[in-house]
């Protein structure tokens, strides 16, 4: 007997079937490829690395999907789409409403860790989420300014609002436990601290500072400090002028003058090498524990607001290099997260001292909390240094200076910017 052809009925019943199948897998690559971001970042994986996440063939994910672009896109929708529907169902109004939004997203899987990644990354033009990321922000900052949270509430504000609230999710990936986002965003815009979330530690960063510049001074003393110096002197104009991506580790051994095999003698991977440029320039840039504690407080502030609009001006190449790698670095897998864990400890460790001091000197606002302002302001300087690479107009250092300006007793100003913005 002659097989049976399928009649019209059974193939259009077959259709929603097919078509079922093909949104699953859809879904299950977005599931896989949002965990691969999370991890690595956008640049750090590959199809196929998606691929296997999701436990299909690369032609399989291609089929599907034509480029990782088109992932990414449909990564970042459905995470946005799920705050706009969550968004919609609520009652609050700002300021708790932003409260609960924090709470939310700090407990959903993989949010902190993909868009954290992703907004340090996308500073570079060159990109493919950097154009989405820059509206993004701009959109923030005026839907702020359409339901302020506060009374009253400007631009700078609203700019300076989200910039903690970025930095803050930032710090909870290198101290998961120790910072509380919700948290530190209620003292932030009600002045009164919630209850630490469950998963929150009482113990804090600042308890156990950790001298992330330990790095560079053992390189400092070893063989061949000079060619160890050279090679962090010639990588830094690289990766300012070209970007870290861009260049290779073959360019830098060749603007240095020696083989790509002696630089890995010293540095045996790219990421290695970028954590020396990082200490070196903050070693030459950032105030120290030393320098902090030696100087007064009044001292210190506008040596931070100097520090600002010296990085702007400077070094703009490698304030974007340190976005971007802070971003990925989030990730405990990537090789630099252990120094920018550390780095940031001592940093909180810092800033909260700064602030203690000038409570104990009489120089801080009523109602200013040096615990508090000892996280939110390195998160505030890494936010707005995000907001800067996505709009160069963003004037980082006066809108540091202007902070502090509200926070302490006596006038704080940020020097002019010498150069218009690009």
């Amino acid at each position: 007997m002659p097989p049976t052809t399928p009649g019209p009925e059974a193939a259009t019943a077959a259709r929603p079937a097919a078509s079922a199948r093909g949104r699953a897998t859809r879904e299950r690559i977005v599931d896989a490829a949002a965990r691969c971001f999370a991890a690595s970042g956008y640049r750090g994986v590959s199809l196929r690395d998606v691929a296997a996440e999701a436990g299909l063939s690369h032609p399989g994910v291609l089929r599907r999907f034509s480029s990782r672009e088109q992932i990414l896109d449909a990564v970042v929708t459905r995470f946005e789409l799920e705050n706009e529907r969550w968004l919609a169902a609520r009652t609050e109004v700002p300021p708790h409403l932003l409260i609960a939004l924090a709470e939310h997203n700090q407990a959903k899987p993989g949010y902190l860790e993909l868009f954290s990644a992703l907004a340090g990354e996308a500073v570079s033009p060159e990109h493919p989420a950097h154009d989405r990321f820059a509206a993004r922000y701009r959109e923030l900052r005026e839907e702020s300014l359409r339901q302020p949270p506060a009374t009253p509430w400007s631009r700078d504000d609203a700019t300076r609002m989200l910039a903690g609230w970025d930095g803050l999710q930032l710090a909870s990936l290198y101290h998961p436990g120790h910072v509380d986002v919700a948290a530190e965003l209620a003292q932030q815009l009600t002045g009164v601290r919630r209850s630490e979330s469950a998963h929150a530690s009482p113990a804090t960063p600042a308890d156990q500072p950790v001298d992330s510049s330990s790095a560079a001074r053992a390189a400092g003393y070893s063989v061949g400090r000079a060619r160890q110096a050279r090679i962090i002197a010639d990588a830094t104009e690289l990766f300012a002028r070209r970007g870290f991506h861009d260049t290779s580790l073959r360019e830098v051994a060749e603007a240095v003058g020696i083989s790509k095999s002696a630089l890995l003698h010293h540095y045996p991977t790219k990421d290695a090498l970028l954590v020396a440029v990082i200490a070196e320039r903050d070693r030459r840039t950032v105030p120290s524990s030393e320098d902090l504690l030696s100087a007064s407080p009044a001292e210190t502030i506008e040596l931070m607001v100097r520090t600002a609009r010296r990085s702007e001006l400077d070094t703009p190449g490698l304030v974007e290099v340190y976005t971007v790698l802070t971003g990925e670095a989030a990730s405990p897998r990537h090789p630099a997260h252990a120094f920018f864990a550390a780095r940031s400890r001592r940093t909180i460790a810092d800033v909260t001292v700064l602030f203690e001091r000038l409570a104990v000197d009489g120089l801080l606002a009523p109602g200013r909390d040096p615990r508090h302002e000892g996280r939110w302001v390195p998160a505030m300087w890494d936010g707005l240094q995000v907001q800067w690479g996505y709009d160069p107009s963003i004037d980082v250092a006066r809108l540091l200076a202007d902070y502090f300006d509200a926070a302490v007793t006596f006038p704080v100003q940020a020097p002019p910017r010498l150069t218009p913005p690009a």
